[in-house]
């Protein structure tokens, strides 16, 4: 007699499936952020910390890298595997544009206290919001959020929940599950940026390489290989922006 009835592999395969989806989970925030040991130091040029909602928290470490006369602020969220340190020699290059910069060091990376979580990783993109909006001045129609691979998710949930002038995603993914099953397969997927993709009510750039061996030139020297392409293509987007007063 046949022991496995069409009902108890039908039992088998949701569970397996459930235990997937619970597997999945548990150890996707430990695969989504991989802080390297912090490459720059308290004595660093423009470093300042940005307050947040957790009062154990003693602030967020950040670059603001001033320019009188900016136009438009750029807020910076790099991707998972770097930190501020790394990541200067591009903020300078933004800077060297016309920009006002202003780039975070989510929880857990650089000087920045405490550990990453999907949760903490949406909040501190609002600190820095707030920091930007009410410390700083800045109004939103002259802040440009810019998101790179991991921060693309950032950028893409403060463009759908907050007034800005534009938004702009680099080889980010769709979503954290599906960078590696392509399609949404499991439930509970986490940074679903493809949904905060759809509702900015502001122009919006995507920039990607069809060779993105990460999420899809390459996926970490994009500027490289672009050379003066890449920056021409973020300033002619920039000039096409609607008049602000």
């Amino acid at each position: 007699m046949n022991r496995f009835t069409p009902v108890k592999i039908l039992v088998i395969i949701v569970l397996i499936y459930v235990l997937a989806c619970i597997f999945a989970r548990l150890v996707s925030e430990g695969m989504v952020f991989q802080p390297p040991p912090p490459s720059y130091g308290e004595t660093a040029p423009d470093l300042i910390f940005i307050p947040t909602d957790d009062p154990g928290l003693p602030g967020l470490a950040a670059l603001h890298l001033k320019n009188p006369e900016a136009k438009y602020l750029f807020l910076h969220f790099h991707g998972n595997g770097e930190d501020l340190g790394m990541t200067r020699w591009w903020l300078e290059q933004a800077r060297a544009q016309g920009f006002e910069v202003i780039a975070v060091d989510y929880r857990g990376y650089g000087l920045s206290g405490g550990s990453p979580s999907e949760r903490a990783y949406y909040a501190d993109a609002a600190a820095v919001v707030v920091h930007c909006r009410d410390k700083l001045g800045w109004k939103p129609e002259r802040i440009i959020v810019h998101g790179r691979s991991l921060g693309g998710a950032a950028a893409a949930r403060i463009a759908a929940r907050n007034p800005v002038a534009a938004l702009i995603v680099e080889n980010a993914f769709v979503s954290a599950y599906r960078v590696m099953t392509a399609r949404p397969v499991l439930l509970g997927d986490r940074f679903e940026t493809i949904d905060d993709m759809m509702k900015p009510l502001c122009p919006v750039l995507v920039i990607y390489s069809k060779e993105d061996e990460v999420v899809g030139a390459w996926h970490n020297d994009l500027l490289s290989v672009t050379g003066e392409n890449y920056w021409q293509r973020i300033r002619q987007f920039v000039d096409g922006l609607p008049p602000q007063p």
